[in-house]
């Protein structure tokens, strides 16, 4: 039987590097606990660790653990994670352990971590939240949504104690911080929460405070987890772990002075927001310089997952060619943008890149409308002529047959495919550029790229958009298919 497990979840999309830390600080700074079991739970279908990190990992001694979630489950804040803390209990129920340690992979173990180790009558060893947030201050008459918590929960009045938040001092009622945790695993505590925490979450009644306010989305799980506490143990056999554990390095100067050790390295596990957190720490020798030789020798690593750094570059690709419309000196004028996007879907806002010495943005900005219009691949070569010549210079509404919609001002192009007729919600500039965001206030599409859905018609597919795509190389592209090259295709346009 294994005295201690150690077990977090892990997503390899953002924590390769975390990960190796984090077990290589337990072999390193474990003392006594140091040869003791590491998991790691991922989600394959999310993501899987590189072949280097599985090396690491291996060397480390770590046991990788695949899980998956009924795809039909109702997705939440921090679902996985309370999951994946039931399963390791679980598994450690098997192991035989008394003392299962969950911990965020953003934690570090700088000394001996022995306060994890439960006290014989204890069944549940925690710190507190770093902040109040959407706790429950204890001079304070308990708020609905504890109120709610408390009662889903069966929670006697004698059974809450106070605590003291480590950030911002507050006195609060129980309101434990989910990254730093430790269960005897043959009471089924995790278990018990996962279990609380489905049922809860769902209610009708509680997704009226997700609407008040998202935090108590995002934290429900841990006031769920102190319910169950409260409802299942008595407080004797709850232990509070020492402020230097779980400590928040990332929040240093912001804590109490009582919790603000002269020498970080003092400190038993800490939690860090990100590498350059770390790495820019007051952490003192051989810490700082054990924390700067594993990233050395681990960050060339990334080469090998397939990335190298390139310098400051808007590598977003591909663009999809728009021609922005707007009315100028009371013609219609229309300029070629790549810097075009969504900004939100309901309502429905767009924006507009262009330099500000664009003949077009005279326009938008007396009308303070605009409309964006998908060209097919067909008008290519208008499209890139739109995009070298000036409408001081050119009449470009020649070249396409022009209608308006319910603004009256914003010129659209019939042969486009799709068109988004916009107001001016907001303008500002950025350098040489003004950005002009927009409401779109309706939208067309042409008759045969719509299909029915019930009583309305939605657009069928990419493919029959046919929209203009450009790619980092200066070349356009139809789906799938290179059609020309970024100011050359002009050449083949003869207006006259």
């Amino acid at each position: 039987m294994k005295e201690i497990i150690f077990a977090c979840l892990v997503d390899f999309r953002y924590f390769n590097l975390e990960s190796i830390l984090y077990a290589a600080s337990i072999r390193d700074f474990g003392g006594k606990l140091a040869n003791n079991p590491i998991w790691m739970f991922y989600n394959p279908a999310e993501s899987s660790p590189t072949s280097v990190t599985i090396s690491k990992l291996n060397e480390l001694m770590i046991k990788l653990f695949p899980y998956s979630i009924d795809p039909n489950q109702e997705r939440f804040p921090f679902l996985n994670w309370v999951y994946t803390a039931s399963l390791a209990e679980t598994k450690a129920q098997e192991s035989n352990t008394k003392n299962l340690v969950w911990l965020s992979p953003e934690t570090l173990i700088l000394n001996e971590p022995s306060h994890l180790i439960l006290q014989k009558s204890k069944k549940f060893g925690f710190r507190p939240v770093h902040h109040t947030l959407i706790g429950s201050v204890i001079t304070d008459e308990v708020d609905p949504y504890w109120t709610m918590i408390y009662k889903l929960c069966q929670v006697e009045e004698a059974k809450i104690f106070p605590m003291k938040t480590h950030i911002d001092g507050k006195t609060i009622r129980p309101y434990f911080n989910a990254g730093c945790l430790v269960v005897n695993p043959i009471h089924g505590i995790l278990n018990l929460w996962l279990k609380k925490f489905k049922d809860i979450f769902p209610r009708l009644e509680m997704k009226e405070f997700y609407k008040q306010d998202e935090r108590y989305a995002i934290f429900t799980h841990q006031a769920v987890l102190a319910g169950i506490i409260l409802s299942k143990l008595n407080s004797d056999e709850i232990q509070e772990l020492p402020f230097t554990y779980n400590y928040p390095l990332h929040l240093y100067q912001e804590a109490h002075e009582e919790f603000r050790p002269i020498n970080i390295n003092d400190l038993v596990t800490i939690r860090y927001e990100n590498l350059a957190v770390l790495k820019n720490s007051a952490l003192a020798e051989p810490i700082i310089e054990w924390v700067n030789k594993q990233l050395d020798i681990l960050t060339p690593d990334i080469l090998q997952f397939g990335k190298r750094s390139l310098g400051p570059k808007t590598l977003i690709f591909p663009i999809p060619i728009s021609l922005v419309g707007a009315l100028v000196a009371g013609k219609p004028n229309f300029e070629t943008i790549g810097d075009v996007g969504i900004m939100g879907l309901n309502p429905p806002i767009v924006y507009a890149s262009s330099h500000k010495e664009h003949y077009t943005n005279q326009g938008i900005l007396r009308n303070q409308t605009f409309s964006i219009n998908l060209p097919p691949t067909t008008l290519l070569p208008q499209t890139d002529y739109c995009g070298v010549v000036s409408g001081k210079d050119v009449d470009k509404s020649q070249f396409f047959t022009v209608f308006y919609g319910k603004l009256y001002n914003a010129p659209m192009i019939v042969e486009a495919s799709v068109n988004l007729e916009c107001k001016v919600i907001k303008e500002f500039s950025i350098q040489n550029r003004q950005i002009f965001v927009g409401e779109v206030v309706q939208s067309y599409a042409n008759e045969r790229l719509l299909e029915k859905d019930g009583d309305k018609f939605k657009l069928r597919d990419m493919t029959n958009i046919d929209p203009i795509i450009y790619g980092l190389n200066n070349r356009y592209y139809s789906i799938g298919n290179e059609i020309g090259v970024g100011y050359q295709e002009y050449k083949k346009f003869r207006p006259d």
